[in-house]
């Protein structure tokens, strides 16, 4: 975080009391116990984060009414679809926000915090506290002047106080002179469900004409349990590509072919997984949880064309 052309950051557990004095108002919103889970790097934030986070909330979900998860931007949308399929049917906030200064930016602060005129860093906080309060029930990304369901968030381009745009165009909120929520709260009557293991033996491969086949045949040998290949702005897989693929099918290795809003007969044909509805971030995690609960393909290719927590548009 930066306040007033100064660099804040909690990188360990007793950095949280001295950094929570720069926000007195936070003690008139909301009673609050702050809990430290992780302070490195935002790159080093793996599927072991996310479980100890989940775990975290998961010992407070039943005496909390809301919780405020304090973030880097640069990996945000991934935590927040691992909490968002980690907890299902879920009836209380999970609001990530952070700073619009990525950590790596820090020692630049000054340079660059008259550009963003101290809002959106102490605003994000505050704004997202009132959320944790309003009864959403949803896991959500409330950065700048946007509440954004959390698989629905992608990284806005360029990057700005508005960090993040909903990959469905669609905003659960907004900020002006308070939140307005622009949805109304559905009430939630099935049990909560809680399942936070995820399956990192995932890769993602991006595919460009001319590339060699080889590296998809010797993914098998490194034990990968599920393959996603991103296309770009292209709609065909050469011949040998499938025959590869259709492979790691034989090994039992679900394939995903990932291309935002396209609609490959190919992919259907060879059946593969068809993932055009998702944002990257939502359709890695998706996977990744899925393949922890399951290793059937069938059930797999099902669930990935289920919408679950709102994932799919």
């Amino acid at each position: 975080m930066a306040k007033g052309g100064k660099s804040f950051e909690v990188k360990k557990a007793v950095d949280i009391n001295s950094w929570l004095m720069n926000f007195e108002e936070l003690s008139i919103m909301a009673d609050i116990e702050p809990v430290f889970i992780f302070g490195g790097k935002s790159a080093n934030v793996s599927a072991q984060e996310w479980i100890k986070l989940s775990n975290q909330i998961k010992k407070r979900i039943k005496k909390t009414d809301g919780f405020v998860i304090l973030h880097d931007p640069q990996t945000m949308a991934y935590t927040a679809s691992a909490l968002s399929f980690a907890f299902q049917n879920l009836n209380k906030p999970i609001v990530l926000t952070g700073s619009p200064l990525a950590s790596s930016s820090l020692t630049k602060v000054k340079d660059i915090y008259s550009e963003f005129k101290g809002l959106g860093i102490k605003a994000n906080l505050l704004n997202a506290i009132q959320v944790a309060s309003s009864g959403l029930n949803k896991v959500a990304i409330l950065f700048g002047s946007r509440l954004i369901a959390g698989v629905q968030a992608v990284s806005a381009e360029p990057p700005g106080l508005n960090y993040f745009d909903s990959y469905s165009n669609q905003y659960l909120g907004r900020v002006d002179f308070g939140i307005s929520l622009t949805q109304k709260t559905k009430k939630i009557t099935s049990a909560l469900k809680i399942k936070n293991s995820f399956d990192t033996k995932v890769s993602v491969f991006d595919y460009h004409p001319g590339v060699d086949v080889s590296l998809i045949t010797n993914i098998n040998k490194q034990k990968v349990h599920g393959l996603i290949i991103r296309l770009h702005h292209q709609n065909i897989l050469p011949d040998n590509f499938i025959t590869a693929l259709k492979s790691l099918k034989k090994h039992k290795i679900p394939v995903v072919i990932y291309e935002a809003g396209s609609d490959i007969k190919t992919v259907k044909t060879a059946g593969f997984i068809l993932a055009n509805n998702m944002s990257l971030a939502a359709t890695l995690v998706k996977l990744m949880w899925l393949l922890a609960q399951s290793k059937d393909l069938t059930k797999i290719k099902k669930l990935m064309n289920k919408n679950m927590v709102g994932e799919i548009i």
